[in-house]
């Protein structure tokens, strides 16, 4: 149980760190109770899919598992090698070449629906490693949707 919180929290601080620039972005735009209601939607929107992706990562692992454990044994350092030069590339392009960020005042359904994808694609990974371990992918996802649906009202 412990491990499953820790995994929970940890899936949930992108959501968090999202929903924390969401907030300082709109809150001056909102009445108190108008900004509390809109940020339990946007909370819960950003636990559903945080619930959602494990479960079809789970189904995902368990229908290709066998595919996935040969890939992972023959090119597993291959694939982590290359996602983290590109990310550390990236991150390198990015200070070398900064953008200027403006807040968007109006966050509309939209944005706030591909921010709550964007932020559960982890989850998604994490779906496929539940089910190589056989873990209880229902109490697991209720768990990880509860946990980021906290973090990401805070």
């Amino acid at each position: 149980m412990l491990n499953l919180l820790m995994i929970a929290i940890g899936l949930s601080m992108d959501a968090f760190a999202v929903s924390t620039t969401n907030g300082m972005c709109v809150s001056r735009q909102y009445k108190r109770q108008s900004f509390f209601t809109r940020a339990l939607v946007w909370s819960a929107m950003f636990g559903l899919f945080q619930g959602l992706m494990p479960m079809l990562g789970y189904f995902l692992g368990k229908t290709f598992a066998s595919f996935i454990a040969d890939v992972v044994i023959a090119f597993g350092h291959w694939i982590a090698f290359a996602l983290l030069g590109f990310i550390g590339g990236k991150m390198i392009w990015e200070a070398v070449h900064p953008e200027k960020e403006e807040c968007e005042v109006n966050l509309p359904f939209s944005t706030i629906l591909t921010q709550a994808i964007a932020t559960s694609i982890d989850a998604l990974a994490v779906g496929v490693s539940f089910a190589l371990l056989e873990v209880n992918i229902l109490s697991a996802s209720v768990i990880i949707a509860l946990t980021t649906l906290l973090c990401s009202l805070v």
